[in-house]
């Protein structure tokens, strides 16, 4: 196939391109339509002359000039473009055909499909010959053409800049929303108080729990994972320090609060067993995706992630934790791969709209403290952690450290919420029960070891 009639294969609608323009001229004076010219971009049109069209008028708009035809074709002349848009000839047969305005989302939208389509083609190519290369890594092509993909999705949705009237619809929405989800911005963790100080885990955002080893980061996640997957939402978990199989039993014991202690020591009774088994079925029937591969990338994450958002709308994705993924980036600094994949993540957050709960160590400069609460800085490896996350979450818990033998005060972990984009930074109570791996709302008077 030669060049020409390739070019002529490709993916493209004239008319849809024709009508576009002809509403945007006609009826983008009017600030009803005048997002017309902000939703797409001369890039995303096939035909060059229609492109340079486009982008010629969309500049006037952003000048605040009404176009006229008389003016439209003074301005051409004036600057030298009559040819690069098609002619007279054609600001004329623009201005001749009436096209209904309320087919501009459409013909926008048709565009945008095309132009994806083209791109996809031009990826699928450059993708072919990357793979052709006999020294070529396998992980740098997938990634290579995952970001491309990614990159050309965005001319499906809404991008680029917009104005205060088109995204106002969406404001409408989120509140109407919000006060359907009794008042929450994001989805429940299940702890009030948690839930009340960060109005949920937010859409989009990238959440990162921290903690020195003990804290019970593991717990409070798994905690938060199976009380989403209880109200329905399904669930991704990416963990390289737990197993599948330890992780699906720290669930069932926590959910169903049987003692952890007598399955630690391997000598459960026939009625412990019993009970486990129970516990396990139970925990079975949430919707909770575990990956069980061994090394996970970011990539892997995401690609994960596409697929069961596709298969099963999740709504959470939890990882366990930051240290352990694993880059392709061949930067040699952790420090600088470490802010590569928080960037990546958050990316990803934004890509499929839902929240990701990120685990991460603290660096141990925290124990040589005589003051062992952790700040921002304790983060481990890299300050991009705390610039990419939209919220951080550092945990302690003063029983690793201290002697105290008062059992309630023992159990009392402080959740520092130390960054938060949208609200308030704060400490928020949880009482947690080692023996259950489990976490609650704190109450003053509430007492673990009670038989009651």
């Amino acid at each position: 196939m030669s060049d020409k009639n390739w070019k002529k294969s490709l993916p493209c609608s004239a008319e849809m391109e024709t009508a576009y323009l002809s509403i945007l001229l006609i009826h983008g004076n009017h600030d009803e339509y005048r997002w017309m010219s902000e939703e797409l971009t001369s890039s995303d049109f096939y035909f060059e002359s229609n492109g340079k069209l486009f982008e010629i008028v969309s500049s006037l708009y952003a000048r605040k000039i009404n176009i006229s035809q008389s003016y439209l074709k003074e301005y051409l002349a004036d600057n030298s473009y009559v040819d690069a848009v098609g002619g007279y000839e054609r600001i004329d047969e623009l201005y001749e055909i009436y096209m209904d305005p309320m087919y501009a989302e459409t013909a926008r939208d048709i565009i945008r499909r095309k132009r994806v389509l083209r791109d996809m083609i031009r990826i699928g190519s450059v993708t072919a010959s990357l793979s052709m290369d006999p020294d070529a890594d396998p992980n740098d092509v997938i990634a290579t053409t995952e970001n491309a993909i990614i990159n050309a999705s965005e001319g499906i949705s809404s991008r680029g800049v917009k104005s205060v009237a088109v995204l106002s619809r969406d404001v409408i929405d989120f509140i109407m929303k919000r006060n359907e989800n009794g008042g929450l911005l994001g989805i429940s963790t299940g702890f009030e108080d948690l839930d009340f100080t960060l109005s949920g885990l937010q859409k989009s955002h990238l959440i990162v729990l921290a903690g020195r080893p003990s804290m019970g980061k593991t717990s409070l996640a798994l905690n938060i994972a199976v009380n989403c997957a209880k109200n329905d939402i399904p669930v991704y978990i990416a963990s390289m320090d737990t197993s599948p199989r330890s992780l699906i039993l720290r669930m069932a014991i926590s959910d169903m609060e049987l003692n952890s202690k007598g399955f630690r020591a391997g000598n459960l009774s026939d009625e412990d067993k019993t009970a486990m088994v129970k516990a396990i079925r139970h925990v079975s029937k949430y919707p909770i995706f575990v990956d069980d591969s061994g090394q996970i990338t970011p990539q892997l994450i995401r690609r994960n992630a596409v697929f069961l958002q596709r298969k099963h709308k999740i709504g959470l994705i939890v990882i366990d934790y930051l240290q352990l993924i694993t880059s392709h980036d061949r930067a040699e600094n952790r420090n600088l791969q470490i802010g590569a994949i928080m960037k990546y993540l958050r990316e990803t957050a934004k890509m499929l709209d839902i929240p990701i709960l990120l685990l991460s160590q603290l660096s141990r400069q925290v124990e040589s403290r005589e003051d062992k609460m952790p700040v921002l800085s304790d983060l481990r490896d890299s300050g991009s952690i705390e610039a990419e996350a939209d919220e951080v979450l550092l945990m302690y818990r003063k029983a690793y450290y201290s002697k105290d033998d008062d059992k309630n005060k023992d159990n009392i972990t402080d959740v520092n919420i130390a960054k938060q984009k949208d609200g308030p930074t704060g400490h928020v109570k949880l009482m947690f029960i080692p023996e259950f791996w489990k976490f609650k709302t704190y109450e003053e008077d509430y007492d673990p070891f009670s038989e009651d």
